[in-house]
């Protein structure tokens, strides 16, 4: 083989692997642990990119879970985009709470697993709508926890969350309507 003919080769073997297999390399973070909070609350953004830090004040409040936390219910609450009705004058996405329960073992290990971050990586840019995750201890105190994300601010390289919240049973559900504008 020429010298010309490999180097052909390793030019398309570097452009189908991508300018990441050359120039970046993952590095992995914990966020800090979330604050302590009276309440779970499914009306509380959980707006939080972690190349832009969160959207939202009450996001502030996010992040892992504290060490020597153990909760006793945990809190999923995903939006209800079904049709209105919407009470008047109300902004936002209706919301279902639904409290979970059993062994919360993997949850906790999913949840302690790392974030990944890359910088030049390419992501599809679909979004994803996770579900806010409230943890509950026996006090009655909750945290609001981050889900370990991948490269691309997703969980897909990361499926160990919704995996151990799929196992969780729902105990309760109950929808929420949005915020009346006042």
């Amino acid at each position: 083989m020429r010298i010309g003919q490999f180097a052909g080769l390793a030019v398309l073997a570097i452009l189908l692997a991508g300018c990441d297999a050359v120039t970046a390399r993952t590095t992995h973070y914990t966020p800090a642990p979330a604050a302590l909070q009276d309440k779970a609350d499914c009306l509380v953004p959980s707006e939080w990119r972690p190349d832009y830090g969160p959207l939202d004040p009450q996001s502030r409040l996010m992040g892992s879970v504290p060490t020597g936390f153990v909760p006793v219910d945990a809190v999923r609450c995903k939006g209800d985009f079904g049709p209105p009705p919407h009470p008047p004058g109300a902004t936002g996405t209706r919301m279902v709470e639904e409290h979970l329960a059993g062994d919360y073992t993997a949850l906790l290990a999913a949840l302690a697993e790392p974030s990944d971050h890359q910088d030049a990586v390419g992501c599809t840019s679909d979004a994803e709508a996770l579900p806010n995750l409230w943890l509950v201890n026996a006090a009655g105190k909750a945290v609001h926890v981050m889900w370990p994300l991948d490269v691309c601010s997703k969980t897909r390289g990361k499926p160990d969350t919704a995996t151990a919240l799929d196992a969780l049973t729902v105990k309760s559900s109950k929808t929420l309507e949005p915020v009346t504008a006042q």
